[in-house]
């Protein structure tokens, strides 16, 4: 399946935050992806990103950038298509809490 059942989701999830969405990835320069990155006050960064949706699921993916090696942080989830918002708000608040950390 392709993001076009998704994209709007995340896009407006993107739009509440104010977080910029890339479609696209330096590291994976053939791959289209959904990502978008937060930074802390304090300069800690995260990544959150959504892989392609199968017929019913999607994976949402979260992580640290890798200079921050004094807490590792990679944990993704399985979803149903239809609960991506729920999902990407609770992954956000987990990602909020570890920068406080």
């Amino acid at each position: 399946m392709s993001y076009e059942s998704i994209d709007p989701v995340i896009q407006a999830w993107t739009n509440r935050h104010g977080l910029t969405l890339f479609d696209s990835a330096q590291d994976f320069p053939r791959s289209t992806v959904r990502v978008a990155c937060i930074s802390s006050n304090k300069g800690k960064c995260f990544l959150i990103w959504v892989t392609k949706p199968s017929l019913t699921h999607v994976t949402v993916h979260a992580e640290n950038d890798e200079s921050d090696t004094s807490k590792l942080f990679c944990e993704e989830w399985l979803v149903p298509s239809h609960a991506l918002d729920n999902a990407l708000e609770a992954v956000l608040g987990q990602v909020r809490n570890m920068m406080t950390h």
